[in-house]
């Protein structure tokens, strides 16, 4: 084998189990409180499952034509479960969704999750 062999052996090698045992993977999102009311903040908790150095970028839709892109870097201690928190200015019933999103160097999670939340307008004081 030439060296040129081997190098493409070893890098093919190294994908191939980095992308087997390194896959972080979206299980699931949960809004606290599922009722809240205008300008209040719901916490949004996206769960996840991942090994070791394992790097990837997730997109969290909030319903309202906004959104929230983390970056899950194991090496940064950034994992799962990630939390943001988010607030509404108008009443409704919003579906917040989690999906994997490409950002820079780190590729797309695996899996998506969605939930609901409920906004309401502040009772009169």
């Amino acid at each position: 084998m030439t060296d040129k062999q081997i190098v493409l052996m070893a890098c093919l090698l190294a994908f191939g189990l980095g992308s087997a045992y390194a896959e972080p993977t979206i299980t699931g999102m949960k809004a606290s409180p599922a009722r809240v009311n205008t300008k209040a903040a719901v916490k949004v908790v996206v769960s996840g499952k991942g090994l070791e150095d394992a790097i990837c970028a997730l997109r969290i839709n909030f319903g309202d034509g906004s959104a929230a892109v983390r970056e899950m870097d194991w090496s940064k201690k950034v994992r799962f479960p990630i939390a943001v928190k988010k607030s509404y200015s108008k009443p409704g019933k919003y579906r917040i969704s989690v999906v994997g999103a490409r950002s820079g160097m780190y590729l797309k999670c695996l899996g998506s999750a969605a939930t609901t939340v409920t906004v309401v307008a502040p009772p009169p004081k």
